[in-house]
């Protein structure tokens, strides 16, 4: 009978089928965390990970969405109004309209913002689990788009998220080549290199043409920073 590719008792069996090494078994979890992790922009950038959500800033140094990659664009919200504000019912209704704001080094910030000043924020830089602002001078709500890490198939409700149930070949061959240290001079190994780069190659190409297509992202809802 065949696995189920698409949870991750099934996904683990393939390839302990595939290694035909039995002495490997107890390394196939940690084959998948690698496998894994190289799911990493600007490698892998596939519509299924791009997400947005909102936020309100009330302070210079915000905190990322949880699962944060990458950023892919940060604008304001500009025209909202906050209804019932500082109730559980808190409401913001917003008309749609942007102001973008631009990314920048830490050095540019500094050399180009040295006191907290001016009449809007303009820019924003990337600590290690914060965004930075400036220059801050007053509360704003804001939209940030993004790349989010995939839930972890190991940890995950019925060990299955989106990119396994979607693409359950990106961690078949992923997880498969890292037993290249295991296996030597395996002439598999090349061949599933190759099948997982013309994979994620495809995959990237498609998230290319829903780009021109300007198709929209899934919404992750509002978060506290």
């Amino acid at each position: 009978m065949a696995n189920n590719l698409r949870t991750y008792s099934g996904l683990k069996q393939q390839i302990i089928d595939t290694l035909k090494r039995p002495d490997l078994t107890d390394e196939i979890d940690s084959f998948i965390q690698l496998a894994e992790a190289m799911l990493i922009p600007p490698k892998f950038t596939i519509r299924e990970l791009k997400v947005r959500a909102t936020a309100l800033c009330n302070e210079e140094y915000e905190t990322l969405p949880p699962r944060f990659q990458a950023p892919i664009s940060i604008t304001e919200m500009v025209g909202y109004t906050v209804q019932n504000p500082g109730e559980e019912n808190e409401t913001v209704v917003w008309d749609g309209k942007r102001r973008k704001i631009k990314m920048a080094t830490f050095g540019q910030m500094d050399e180009k913002y040295p006191t907290n000043t001016g009449q809007e924020t303009k820019e924003y830089s990337l600590l290690a689990n914060e965004i930075w602002f400036r220059p801050f001078v007053k509360n704003f709500y804001y939209e940030i788009r993004y790349y989010e890490r995939p839930e972890p198939i190991l940890t995950a409700p019925g060990g299955v998220n989106k990119i396994l149930d979607a693409y359950p070949g990106v961690y078949l061959y992923g997880s498969l080549m890292q037993a290249a240290p295991y296996i030597g001079n395996d002439a598999r190994i090349a061949t599933w290199q190759n099948l997982y780069t013309g994979l994620i190659d495809s995959l990237n190409e498609k998230d290319s043409q829903y780009e021109s297509m300007n198709m929209s992202m899934p919404a992750v809802g509002s978060y506290n920073p």
